[in-house]
C-alpha cells in the first residue's frame, strides 16, 4: 500500500507539471493562430529551454521563418535539433531537410538521411518521401532504386497532399523497374509488414492532392521542403497536428515518464471497482480495426474495419482501378497511432472471444481512436454503434474520403467472401 501511495504522489506531481506545460503549449497555439507571434514565443520560450520537445520543435519554426523574430537560421536549426534528439518527429523532419540543403548547418547528406529515417520511422510521410528521393538519386546512399520504390510505397499510403506527392514519384519510377526489381520490392515492403505493395497509386490530377492544373506526365513531384513546411496554411496544421498525437504521454520525455508511471501504478493496484478494465501501451497495429499489445489482442468496438486483404474500387478518373484499401487503412491507424502511448477501455469480447475495446489517444476521453478511423473514412459504423459514429460515416461519405474514395464492399461482407462483381 506504501508503494501505491508513493507512486500515486508520483503521479499527481508529474500530472501537475505536465498540466502546466500543457496549459502553456496551448497559450502559444492560440496566440500563434491569432497572428500575435511574439505571445506565441513567449509562451514557448520557457518551455523550450525546460527541454518540452514539441515546444522546441515550435520555437524552431518561429526562427525558421521569422514570425515574432528575427529570421535566423542557427536558431531554427539549434531548436530543431534539440526537438529530434528528444525524439519529435517533425524536429527530425526539419533537422534532415536543414542538412540535406545546408540551411543554417554544412550540407551534410548522411545526417539528412539518418534524420529522415527517424521521422519516417515514426510515421512522418514528407520523410519517407524525401528518402525515396536520396534512394533514388543516390545522395547520401548507394543508389537504390528498390528501396527508394519502397520508401515511395509507405509515404503514399496515407492520405493527404504528401502521400500524393509520394504516389507520383512511386508511379513514375514503377514504370521503369524491371520485374525482378518489382519482386525485390515485394520482399523488402512485406518485410516491413505490407502486403501487395508493388501496385502503386494513380497519380492525382486536380483538387489538393495534385499541383493546379497539373496534366498527365508532369515532371517528377517535388519533395516538401521548408519553404513549404511554414507556409501559413501548414503552420496551422502543425498546430492542430497535436490533435493527431497522444498529447503528453509519447511525444516528449516527461510524457513517456509519467505513462510508465501510470502503467506501474494500474498494475500494482489491479482493475478499479466498478470501472471497466482498461489496458495502456504502444501497440503494434494488426490491421485498422486490430491492436496487439504484447501478444495480447483487442478490437476496436463499434466499428467494421477493412482486412489487410481487402480490395476497392476506385471513381472518378481512375474508375474501376483496384487499390489496397485494406492495407491503407492499417497504415492510417499506424500514422495516427504511432509513436504514442494508447488507453484501451475493455468493453468485453466479440463471438471469437477477442477482447473488444474503445481505444484513446492522451488518455481516456481524449482523441478516439475508433471513432476518428470512422470519421476518415477507414472503417464503417458497426450495427448498434454509438450516433456519433453513424454522423462520422455521412460526413466521410459525403467527402469522399478513405474507403468512400469509390466503391467497395463492406469489411464484414468481405470476410463473408462476398466481393465486387
Amino acid at each position: 500500500m506504501g508503494r501505491i501511495l508513493l507512486l500515486a504522489m508520483l503521479l499527481l506531481g508529474a500530472g501537475s507539471a505536465l498540466a502546466g506545460m500543457e496549459a502553456g503549449l496551448e497559450a502559444g497555439i492560440a496566440a500563434y493562430k491569432r497572428g500575435d507571434y511574439v505571445a506565441a514565443r513567449a509562451a514557448w520560450a520557457p518551455l523550450a529551454s525546460a527541454g518540452d520537445a514539441e515546444a522546441q520543435y515550435y520555437l524552431g519554426h518561429l526562427h525558421a521563418k521569422g514570425e515574432g523574430v528575427a529570421r535566423d537560421p542557427g536558431q531554427a536549426l539549434r531548436w530543431f535539433r534539440a526537438a529530434a534528439e528528444q525524439g519529435e518527429p517533425y524536429g527530425q523532419f526539419a533537422l534532415g531537410y536543414i542538412y540535406e540543403h545546408g540551411l543554417g548547418a554544412a550540407p551534410d547528406l548522411a545526417a539528412a538521411v539518418r534524420w529522415y529515417r527517424a521521422a519516417a520511422a515514426q510515421g512522418n510521410l514528407a520523410a519517407g518521401n524525401n528518402l525515396g528521393l536520396l534512394y533514388e538519386q543516390g545522395r547520401g546512399v548507394a543508389r537504390d532504386t528498390v528501396r527508394a520504390y519502397a520508401w515511395y510505397a509507405r509515404a503514399a499510403a496515407g492520405p493527404g497532399l504528401e502521400p500524393d506527392r509520394a504516389a507520383g514519384n512511386q508511379a513514375r519510377l514503377a514504370a521503369r523497374m524491371t520485374p525482378a526489381e518489382r519482386d525485390a520490392a515485394r520482399r523488402l515492403l512485406a518485410q516491413w509488414g505490407d502486403t501487395d505493395p508493388t501496385t502503386p497509386r494513380p497519380i492525382p490530377r486536380a483538387g489538393p492532392g495534385a499541383p493546379p492544373g497539373a496534366p498527365p506526365g508532369a515532371p517528377p513531384w517535388r519533395r516538401t521542403g521548408l519553404s513549404a513546411l511554414f507556409t501559413p496554411a501548414r503552420s496551422n496544421e502543425a498546430m492542430s497536428r497535436r490533435e493527431n498525437r497522444s498529447g503528453r504521454a509519447a511525444g516528449r520525455a516527461p510524457g513517456r515518464a509519467l505513462g510508465a508511471v501510470l502503467a506501474l501504478l494500474v498494475a500494482s493496484a489491479g482493475p478499479r471497482p466498478g470501472l471497466a478494465q482498461e489496458i495502456t501501451g504502444r501497440p503494434q497495429v494488426i490491421d485498422a480495426g486490430t491492436l496487439d499489445f504484447s501478444g495480447r489482442r483487442v478490437r476496436l468496438q463499434g466499428i467494421d474495419a477493412p482486412d489487410l486483404t481487402q480490395t476497392c474500387r476506385l471513381a472518378g478518373q481512375a474508375a474501376g482501378r483496384s487499390w489496397t484499401c485494406g492495407r491503407d487503412a492499417r497504415w492510417a491507424a499506424i500514422n495516427r497511432i504511432h509513436p504514442h502511448w494508447v488507453s484501451c477501455d475493455l468493453r468485453g469480447r466479440d463471438p471469437q472471444g477477442t477482447e473488444l475495446a474503445v481505444c484513446y489517444l492522451a488518455g481516456f476521453g481524449q482523441h478516439e481512436l475508433n471513432v476518428w478511423l470512422v470519421a476518415q473514412g477507414w472503417a464503417l459504423a458497426a450495427p448498434g454503434a454509438p450516433q456519433a459514429y453513424a454522423a462520422a460515416q455521412a460526413a466521410a461519405e459525403a467527402a469522399g474520403r478513405g474507403l468512400w474514395r469509390g466503391t467497395f464492399v463492406s469489411p464484414s461482407a468481405w470476410r463473408q467472401g462476398q466481393r465486387l462483381p
